[in-house]
């Protein structure tokens, strides 16, 4: 694949947004119940729908509010009453399958007080709530999609669950219910994909289709000053020694079908202090060039798509909408990589069929020189025309980031 798209608002597409499902090969969808006309007709043009599920999360009905779209990070109401996953392990009836603390609260999503109401940890330990989660994603299933997407695959550094177990008992439990909801969707289908989103360890990495880099394709990781008021640098550090571990791993190999799950470079832009053209044709030219599949979440069209998600996380920094670049960017299409990635003043370069991606993984300015060209050359990030000079295309890249220059 090289193109997935987010989906997590309670409505269909409107208007423009319809460019962003055009070249999308499989859709991450939040309201797969709610928006059943929508992703019939996806359905109908090939487009694999991947309903959102959690086995770390789940809510209670009398307690979760009606919302827009996904604030909180989490589905309404009106969805999760429909939905057949979410009602098999909401906890109304089974107050025994939330996690609790030693003083037996609720523990809350990521540990915090402020996430959305209703929604709360749950317990792997606990038998009936395992049966819960596979009977619900059964169900789930049998309603015709295309797999599951699951979101917070959270397996170590857990916190101990009161009357059951301790943190790392709770990871354990965790791994083995993602590997049976892994032998679940597999089974039921060949063909039908299995997507995760959180921390990948190598037994799940050994059952999944797709994983998600959520976090670690977007620019404000490589702005060290962006979260210094909600995220420490030690964790932005982190996400950059992540981005570097992949651009090693993929760098020389790029992914290719039969390479085991293949990574999806989940992107949400305008958020940084560069312009959301250049982060956009950076996630671009990171992806295409590791074999990665790519997904901004729409955020290229509309930068403000996600802010009641955001809201209070960061700090949201407003950006133009509907740019003129931006269907070149929804319908960009390189062709095929021909020949291996080369390696040039600490940069990765591969060229395709149509042009060529360059990626500045360091943090210094490069130049790098691509031999052989003829021709134009067009930059798409910067929107200049560069002039080869005796069939050599000199390019300047910044700092962490991409350029994708076409023939």
């Amino acid at each position: 694949m090289k193109w997935v798209q987010l989906w997590y608002l309670n409505r269909p597409p409107e208007g423009e947004e319809h460019m962003l499902f055009e070249r999308a090969e499989a859709v991450i969808v939040g309201y797969p119940k709610t928006l059943d006309p929508w992703v019939r007709e996806l359905r109908k043009r090939g487009v694999k729908i991947l309903p959102y599920i959690s086995f770390y999360k789940a809510p209670s009905f009398a307690r979760i509010p009606e919302n827009k779209g996904w604030q909180g990070g989490s589905p309404a109401k009106s969805e999760c009453l429909i939905n057949p996953f979410w009602r098999a392990v909401a906890t109304d009836d089974h107050p025994e399958w939330i996690g609790r603390d030693e003083n037996g609260a609720a523990r809350r999503p990521f540990e915090k007080e402020t996430y959305l109401q209703g929604w709360d940890q749950t317990c792997p330990l606990v038998d009936s709530y395992r049966e819960a989660c596979i009977s619900g994603l059964r169900a789930l299933l049998a309603d015709g999609y295309d797999g599951i997407f699951l979101d917070n695959v959270h397996l170590s550094g857990r916190l101990p669950h009161a009357g059951h177990g301790s943190g790392e008992d709770v990871g354990t439990a965790a791994k083995s219910l993602v590997l049976e909801g892994a032998e679940v969707v597999h089974s039921a289908c060949h063909d039908l994909l299995f997507a995760a989103n959180g921390e990948i360890i190598p037994e799940v990495e050994a059952v999944a289709d797709l994983v998600t880099m959520e976090s670690f394709m977007f620019s404000w990781a490589w702005d060290l000053s962006v979260f210094e008021t909600v995220a420490g640098n030690e964790d932005l550090r982190n996400w950059q020694e992540h981005i570097r571990h992949l651009i090693e791993r993929y760098g020389s190999k790029p992914w290719q079908p039969g390479g085991g799950p293949q990574p999806v470079g989940l992107g949400y832009l305008g958020f940084s202090g560069r312009s959301l053209r250049e982060d956009a044709f950076t996630l671009l030219a990171v992806t295409s060039i590791l074999g990665m599949a790519a997904c901004d979440a729409g955020t290229a069209l509309k930068p403000r798509l996600w802010e009641s998600f955001w809201s209070g996380r960061v700090p949201f920094s407003p950006r133009a909408e509907n740019e003129e670049w931006v269907p070149a960017f929804y319908n960009l299409d390189l062709g095929e990589p021909r020949g291996d990635v080369v390696k040039q003043e600490g940069c990765l370069i591969r060229r395709f069929d149509r042009g060529v991606c360059v990626s500045n993984p360091t943090d210094r300015l490069a130049r790098v020189n691509i031999e052989d060209w003829a021709g134009s050359a067009y930059e798409m990030a910067c929107n200049v025309d560069i002039a080869p000079k005796d069939g050599v295309l000199p390019l300047w890249a910044q700092p962490f980031s991409g350029r994708i220059v076409l023939s």
